[in-house]
């Protein structure tokens, strides 16, 4: 695709004050003071806007209220040309930046991140200025970390479809993570609800099926419980991605992080362990999915393969259950009220026929 301006957009281009944009929107991306020690403020919700949005009054470079920030696209790409110019005169000096030229260039960074959330340099650069603060002072680094958090968190979250699912950005937050703390005994549950719930889970909405967030759940997960100190927030974790997965039942991703996530509860695969937890989960599914009428592939996907753990879990110490009877009558009431050229006939006859032969093979082994 050419990235050739049009003439109307570059006349455009040529006119207002690129410094004063670029001050407004690194202004908006870097005024908070998040501390560690304290809640962090709520994120940015930014958005772009279009040709088709009036003119900004004279002076204006952006709209706010509050949290919520809207920028014309006009106005930003000026300001990406502003900061371009100043990273690359950064990069040129080879130097180390003082305290106060580091400010700058995150201002600089966080204007091209907001343009271009794939800009590596950009990324790279924020992770030494970080790293370079680690070293002159532990304290001062500590704050910065918590900043930068709640800027990515802001680019993740917010109403911009590149920024949801950016692999830098998602991989730069882990990078954050990391750098924040180890896992610890206390409170690191709440935390990782939190995470899940206040980023992962808005990203999913704004970009469904989307994998970087979900990849990035289990990556939290896997750091929390793999360290053997998660026990309190399992199940509030769990019904938490459960309701999500209610309200966005067409979303595969977010099926498949629920399946992740009862299957790496921090307990042995034992039939007690899963009975409380697990079982109510897939049944309540197979029950919303009757009721509500749920025919798509990505719940089907899920209850397969929930069953077939779930049997494989309990094996003889069942109590009696049939789960893929119970999977087989679900898929069968919902067959009746499709129609019989439908997509989603076809995944229903698809459930049934992988219940059946799944039951025989069962009852043959045991």
């Amino acid at each position: 695709m050419s990235r050739a301006l049009d003439k109307d957009t570059a006349a455009a281009l040529q006119k207002g004050d690129p410094e004063a944009a670029f001050r407004a929107i690194a202004d908006v991306l870097t005024d908070e003071q998040p501390s560690s020690s304290s809640a962090s403020p709520a994120h940015l919700e930014i958005e772009f806007l279009g040709h088709e949005h009036p003119p900004l009054p004279a002076g204006e470079s952006l709209l706010r209220d509050g949290n919520a920030v809207a920028i014309p696209k006009l106005n930003l790409v000026q300001a990406y040309f502003v900061a371009r110019k100043l990273l690359q005169k950064y990069r040129a000096s080879h130097s180390l930046p003082s305290t106060e030229s580091s400010q700058s260039i995150l201002r600089v960074t966080a204007v091209i991140l907001l343009m271009d959330p794939e800009h590596l340099t950009a990324a790279n650069t924020r992770k030494r200025l970080i790293q370079v603060a680690l070293q002159r002072d532990l304290t001062a680094a500590s704050s910065l970390l918590a900043r930068e958090l709640h800027l990515v968190d802001s680019l993740l979250t917010s109403h911009l479809h590149r920024h949801t699912k950016s692999p830098t950005l998602w991989s730069h937050r882990r990078w954050l993570i990391s750098f924040l703390s180890a896992p610890t005994a206390n409170g690191d549950d709440d935390r990782l609800v939190r995470d899940i719930t206040e980023v992962v889970m808005v990203a999913g909405v704004r970009h469904p099926r989307n994998y970087y967030a979900w990849e990035h759940a289990r990556w939290l997960v896997h750091r929390r419980w793999g360290s053997g100190q998660g026990e309190k927030g399992n199940d509030k974790l769990v019904v938490a991605v459960r309701d999500w997965c209610y309200r966005n039942h067409t979303d595969t991703s977010g099926w498949s992080f629920l399946f992740f996530l009862l299957a790496s509860l921090p307990s042995p695969p034992t039939a007690a362990a899963l009975a409380p937890l697990y079982q109510e989960t897939v049944t309540q599914v197979e029950q919303m999915a009757t009721s509500l009428r749920w025919t798509g592939e990505a719940v089907w996907v899920f209850l397969r393969t929930a069953v077939a753990y779930l049997e494989q879990a309990q094996g003889e110490a069942a109590d009696g259950n049939d789960h893929y009877a119970r999977f087989r009558d679900t898929a069968s009431n919902l067959l009746a009220t499709v129609d019989t050229a439908s997509h989603e006939h076809k995944i229903l006859q698809r459930a049934q026929k992988w219940c059946a032969a799944n039951a025989r093979h069962t009852s043959t082994t045991t």
